[in-house]
């Protein structure tokens, strides 16, 4: 990635021409800022935003080894939207289903009310980056815009 970050073409492109990209991340500034909030439950964000209408889409890699793996998403995303009282409720019973691409399938997808989970297959925990064209396919899924 630094090759590519460090063309000149690519820094003159991004309005950085006397920049150098070096990987940082989890150092910083930023990441000392974010660090608060490394290991906060976000399921009560999922929720509250639900309740508020939002659409919810998640997505995540089935090799991500990371302590937020696909595995543990749907468990805690079943467990939010078990009770009836939940603002999704019933997804926890909502199959998934194949999404493909033009060659293949790519993943699987559950979708209930406002909440979307979808599972990338063929990639870990960099989605955009080790499958981007796979990516981009998801996302105009999820945003609604018509597939590349």
């Amino acid at each position: 990635m630094s090759t590519y970050l460090n063309r000149a073409d690519v820094t003159a492109a991004v309005h950085a021409p006397n920049a150098t990209w070096t990987q940082s991340d989890e150092t910083g500034p930023v990441a000392a800022a974010l660090l608060p909030d490394w290991a906060v439950d976000s399921d009560a964000v999922v929720a509250t935003l639900l309740r508020l209408g939002y659409r919810v889409h998640m997505y995540n890699g089935v090799r991500d080894l990371s302590s937020c793996n696909h595995l543990g998403n749907e468990a805690v995303l079943d467990a939010l939207c078990a009770p009836s009282s939940s603002p999704c409720a019933g997804y926890d019973r909502t199959p998934a289903v194949p999404w493909p691409s033009a060659k293949q399938v790519d993943g699987y997808l559950r979708t209930h009310g406002n909440l979307s989970y979808a599972t990338v297959l063929r990639t870990g925990h960099l989605v955009p980056t080790v499958v981007p064209k796979v990516y981009a396919t998801l996302l105009d899924m999820f945003i609604g815009a018509p597939s590349r």
